[in-house]
């Protein structure tokens, strides 16, 4: 079955004007001859004239193509209105004057909104009262339209006419209203079922990516914990069956530091992505020299630099405040924690040139803004708006050789957001990335 839509609706109203108009104009071309015949004879020119021109206008808003099909409903009702009014007047209870002011407001509830089926209410009901009043003031022999010479006989007529107009008007267009109502509202609904079904299909296509994402990203937490912890075991296990020899445990020693470091770090970052997605983590603002908490950090990345043998790469700090104005409030664990993850990326994905940490107070915006550049291997535009999802990485290809569970962008964005600010990168394939975040400017 075909379900109903507005526009089958509107197409059906239009089917049944169409009719109707037909069928009318072909009475009226099969009346046209007898009824001008019997008016020449009455001497009635006037009903000739009213014939030829109903006739003639139906006959054009018929043929002619190009008339819109509302200018042809407004001429067809008025032609209705028009004949009636003139048979009312003329013929009074001998003509059809009842019938076609009947059919042009039934017609206009069937076809018009509600307003203008009324507005032919009251046009009908200023026929038949002025038809009255010319009958009372004699300008009309009563005789000549009612058959006799009781006024009253109008009268009542007409208010039977006007009551029973009232009740089959607001019949058909409460139909019609009704109809349309019922019809939006199934409209409605499938539109409803169809965005829902659309969105589960949606749903459905994330899940099952979600899902593969999760199994590539718990492949890939496997090797990255595994490669610490085998060194860990395999180094312990030499020096336990007193393998080595004096002058490499030194090397041993910082080699199993150096595997028990990169294992803390793993657990941390799946501890604190949980703790994110559990609602459990907590931001500590606290009184924070800010220059001294980057020089700190400076420091430390400088002797990564060295570790990974890229001396070779500048490493610069740029600040806004100076020395003794740099106190804010300022939860400095987090902070540290997303500067590092930006910076340890800087240097994993950056093999010569340079890389930049900078900030710029807005005192204006009451924010600070912090960037980190480099000058690495950059990021794909498509990849942009992946990079900071979880289980996501820019390419896997590139995490492959350089390691890493991509949890890091994650967990940094997250902590921005919980501060107040908010996290976007801006990076060009080949030619380097910057991130950028904000916080709070909140001094002491």
């Amino acid at each position: 079955m075909i379900p109903y839509t507005a526009e089958r609706v509107e197409h059906t109203k239009r089917q049944i004007f169409f009719m109707v108009f037909l069928t009318s104009l072909l009475v009226g071309i099969l009346a046209y001859l007898p009824s001008c015949l019997y008016a020449f004879k009455l001497k009635l020119y006037g009903v000739v004239a009213i014939n030829t021109f109903v006739l003639c206008v139906g006959t054009f808003l018929s043929v002619h193509p190009k008339v819109p099909y509302r200018l042809k409903v407004a001429s067809f009702l008025s032609l209705f209105f028009l004949l009636g009014c003139y048979m009312l007047f003329k013929l009074g209870f001998h003509g059809a004057g009842f019938i076609w002011l009947m059919l042009f407001s039934a017609m206009s509830g069937m076809l018009l909104p509600v307003r203008f089926a009324l507005l032919t209410i009251l046009l009908n009901l200023a026929a038949i009262l002025t038809m009255g009043t010319m009958l009372h003031m004699k300008l009309i022999e009563p005789r000549s339209v009612l058959g006799s010479s009781n006024e009253m006989e109008w009268w009542i007529v007409g208010i039977n006419f006007f009551v029973v107009n009232v009740i089959i008007t607001f019949s058909v267009s409460y139909l019609v209203q009704k109809v349309r109502f019922i019809v939006n509202k199934e409209e409605r609904l499938r539109n409803q079922h169809q965005l829902q079904k659309k969105n589960l299909i949606i749903a459905n296509t994330k899940l099952q990516e979600t899902d593969q994402l999760k199994s590539a990203f718990l492949a890939n937490m496997s090797h990255e914990i595994r490669t610490p912890l085998n060194g860990i075991m395999g180094l312990t296990e030499v020096l336990i069956k007193g393998g080595a020899k004096n002058d490499n445990i030194m090397e041993i020693l910082h080699l199993i530091d150096q595997s028990s470091n990169q294992l803390f770090v793993l657990i941390n970052d799946i501890i604190d992505i949980s703790k994110i997605e559990a609602g459990q983590m907590k931001i500590v603002p606290e009184a924070v020299e800010l220059n001294q908490l980057l020089d700190k950090l400076m420091m430390i990345h400088r002797k990564v630099l060295e570790t990974k043998e890229k001396t070779h790469i500048e490493l610069k700090l740029e600040k806004d405040l100076k020395d003794t104005d740099c106190t804010i409030m300022v939860d400095p664990n987090r902070l540290m924690q997303i500067l590092n993850n930006l910076l340890s990326n800087a240097i994993k994905f950056t093999e010569s040139g340079s890389i930049r940490l900078s900030y710029v107070v807005n005192t204006l915006g009451k924010e600070i803004n912090f960037y980190v550049s480099d000058t690495g291997i950059g990021i794909s535009e498509e990849n942009q708006s992946l990079i900071f999802e979880r289980f996501r990485q820019a390419n896997n290809s590139d995490y492959a050789v350089h390691g890493g569970t991509g949890l890091g962008l994650t967990i940094s964005k997250n902590l921005v957001e919980m501060m107040g600010g908010r996290m976007k990168v801006r990076s060009k394939l080949h030619l380097g990335s910057t991130f950028s975040f904000t916080i709070p400017y909140l001094t002491v």
